[in-house]
């Protein structure tokens, strides 16, 4: 992550790589209201404060703590949803004599 002011102001490809989500995702929680806004310093140029974005880390983290994912086993259907029959595989063996 590269500084991008002295002043505690992030680019947006500061932001994502800082919260590890991409740019779409970014102003997806931005408009749905779950992302601080940015300081709109130009018409082309948004920047975050830096505090802003700690913050909202330091709450998620406090609110939701890492746990390791619950994995289960499912068993597993044929190609059309049907357990037990599978496609042929060759297009020979689908033909009807």
């Amino acid at each position: 992550m590269e500084e991008t002011t002295r002043s505690g102001l992030m680019r947006t490809s500061d932001v994502v790589a800082y919260i590890g989500v991409s740019r779409v995702t970014l102003y997806r929680m931005r408009r749905r209201g779950k992302f601080p806004p940015p300081c709109q310093v130009t018409s082309g140029l948004s920047l975050w404060r830096r505090q802003d974005v700690e913050s909202f880390v330091d709450e998620l983290c406090a609110l939701d703590p890492v746990s390791p994912p619950k994995f289960t086993r499912q068993k597993s259907k044929g190609p059309r949803g049907k357990a037990g029959k599978s496609s042929p595989s060759t297009p020979e063996q689908g033909r009807l004599l």
